[in-house]
Order: structure tokens, then C-alpha cells, then sequence
């Protein structure tokens, strides 16, 4: 037993860096990309830093996710970092509540564009969302 202990305290850190090379890739596109492909990329960090569990760095592309999209009226820029926002406080805080507003605000932001991408992730959040607080006709609906 002691030894399964030694050997993955050592092999933990190596682990470890083997989840950040797809974002210092995508880090190094980022000061290449404009516009809406700069906030597509920003939304892929924020949830890149969800999947490993980084609390602020999630949280502070997210939000410049977000205003970056307003500032260009980008529609799918913002219904992804709102979904993103709710994924997080599900992740995170386990705020069901403000997981299911930011969901719906996100799902409102998908209809006002063509490009759906992201959608079906969304409608998977909001109905656990709903689940979580019992309201289990709700979620099967999303």
C-alpha cells in the first residue's frame, strides 16, 4: 500500500501538467485571434478551467467572455459564457437557483442567433439544475 502511495505522489505532478498543454495552446492563439474567435477561444478556457476545477480563472474568463460579447453584440459569444457562468455556479457553488436563471438567460442569447453550437450542453445543465431543486417535471421538459 505504501508503495501504490509513493508511486502516485510521484506520477501526480506529471498528471498534473499533462492537463494543461491544450490551454497554453490555446493561451498562444488567443493574442493571435480578433473579434468573435477571440471570445471563442476565451469561453474554451473558461471551460477548460471548470474541467480542472480552477475556481477564479474560470470565473475571470467567463466574465471577460461575457463582456467582450456585449461590447460586440455577439449573440453565441454570450449564450455560451452565460451557460458557462451557470455551469459553474453548479460546479462550484452548487447554486442550483442562479445555475437554472443563467441557463434560461443563456437559452434567450441562443435564440437570437443561427449558430446552435453549445445549445444541447446548456439544456443538459438547466435540467440539472431543475432536477437538483425537485422540480423533476421542469427538468425532463429541458
Amino acid at each position: 500500500m505504501k508503495r501504490v502511495f509513493l508511486i502516485f505522489i510521484f506520477l501526480l505532478p506529471f498528471w498534473l501538467f499533462s492537463q494543461t498543454p491544450h490551454i497554453d495552446s490555446l493561451r498562444k492563439k488567443l493574442t493571435l485571434l480578433k473579434d468573435s474567435a477571440r471570445i471563442d477561444c476565451i469561453n474554451e478556457l473558461g471551460l477548460q478551467f471548470i474541467g480542472l476545477s480552477v475556481k477564479d480563472s474560470a470565473a475571470y474568463y467567463e466574465k471577460s467572455a461575457y463582456d467582450q460579447s456585449a461590447a460586440l453584440h455577439y449573440n453565441h459569444g454570450l449564450a455560451v459564457s452565460t451557460s458557462l457562468m451557470g455551469t459553474s455556479e453548479t460546479h462550484f457553488y452548487n447554486n442550483f437557483t442562479e445555475a437554472e436563471k443563467l441557463g434560461k438567460q443563456s437559452v434567450n442569447y441562443y435564440q437570437k442567433t443561427s449558430n446552435k453550437d453549445g445549445l444541447a450542453a446548456n439544456y443538459s445543465q438547466l435540467s440539472f439544475a431543475c432536477f437538483s431543486q425537485s422540480r423533476y417535471d421542469e427538468a425532463s421538459y429541458y
